[in-house]
């Protein structure tokens, strides 16, 4: 375990911030693979743990030499006391962790995030785009309101710069006069009408454990492999 400190905060939409952490002591960086996660302990003024919390990192490798970002979403005391935490504060991590991340292969990709699921994918689609990797990209971004959607903007200035990746946002519960994504639950028919071949692609979804496991429903009806064409982390 390493002590961090807060290099910066800022918010990305309603509920929903990020944090920016650069290590304490004078080591470098560890290394990770896009998609993984750290455990954040919160500490108390003795610097003894006070809560911890898995999050994932939403920069990318190859960005992430002297620092890393968190995307987190306000959801308990945790999170809530890490939303006002200053510039400087001390943190300490564990990690990085887990297996949620990409296969070396050309197939497309397609990415389905519910809610702050979109922070693994995040990384992995920054990661691609600096590597110019030319692996066809879908991500299927699904909020209830517009207001909650992190990273819109960021991902709609990426997909310009990298004509493979192709983001679709959905809105669940609103339909702005202005907005020109989906505005209905995903589903099979929609993934189709965006040009999605279930027989060819690999999936991945992040989201709660109910969207996992609507979506698992779905893929399955689509004859996808879900074991060797599928991964998941839900939460």
């Amino acid at each position: 375990m390493r002590s961090f400190r807060v290099a910066s905060r800022s918010d990305l939409a309603e509920g929903v911030y990020s944090l920016t952490l650069v290590p304490a002591d004078s080591e470098p960086l560890f290394s990770f693979e896009p998609g993984q996660w750290i455990m954040l302990h919160v500490l108390n003024p003795d610097g003894t743990t006070w809560r911890k919390a898995a999050f994932s990192i939403v920069s990318a490798p190859a960005e992430s030499t002297a620092s890393f970002e968190l995307g987190i979403k306000i959801r308990g005391e945790l999170t809530t006391r890490a939303s006002k935490f200053e510039v400087g504060e001390k943190v300490k991590v564990q990690g990085p962790y887990g297996f949620f991340f990409l296969e070396d292969t050309v197939a497309t990709l397609v990415l389905l995030a519910g809610g702050i699921g979109v922070t693994p994918f995040r990384s992995m689609i920054r990661e691609m785009c600096l590597q110019k990797n030319t692996r066809n990209i879908y991500l299927f971004y699904s909020t209830g309101t517009r207001e909650k959607m992190a990273y819109e903007k960021e991902l709609r200035d990426l997909s310009r710069e990298c004509p493979n990746f192709k983001p679709i946002f959905i809105l669940t519960h609103e339909t702005p006069a202005d907005w020109d994504g989906e505005s209905t639950r995903m589903s099979k028919e929609m993934l189709k009408s965006r040009g999605v071949d279930f027989k060819t692609a690999d999936f991945m979804a992040c989201g709660s454990t109910r969207f996992v496991q609507d979506i698992k429903v779905m893929l399955e009806s689509e004859g996808v492999d879900l074991k060797n064409k599928f991964k998941q982390e839900s939460f």
